[in-house]
């Protein structure tokens, strides 16, 4: 995350000595530590969650399609099934007309 070289830690040194009374810089620095840490425990938990999403986004990615996929196979039933009677009831109408034609003209 935060990454100091040996440079920047002399130069924070510096400064620190200068603007701030020797009596006070260790509680700048136990200060400047409860700092760093919660920075870094708020990253963590940033990245635990960003992790926690992206996996629940897979999984929500996967139920989607296997509902797509029931839903498909389930339209394409009925579909068929329409279809069927469809042709069920056109071939007996057909039948029952031909049958009927028939008695009429004798």
């Amino acid at each position: 995350m935060f990454s100091f070289g040996m440079s920047e830690i002399l130069i924070m040194a510096v400064v620190a000595i200068i603007f701030i009374p020797a009596h006070k810089i260790p509680q700048v620095m136990r200060s400047a530590g409860r700092f760093f840490g919660s920075l870094r425990q708020y990253h963590t938990e940033f990245r635990r969650m960003i992790h926690h999403s992206e996996a629940w986004q897979d999984e929500l990615k996967i139920k989607q399609s296997h509902v797509n996929k029931v839903f498909q196979d389930q339209y394409d039933d009925l579909k068929r099934s329409v279809y069927h009677v469809d042709d069920s009831s056109s071939s007996s109408l057909s039948s029952h007309a031909t049958t009927h034609s028939d008695s009429e003209s004798t």
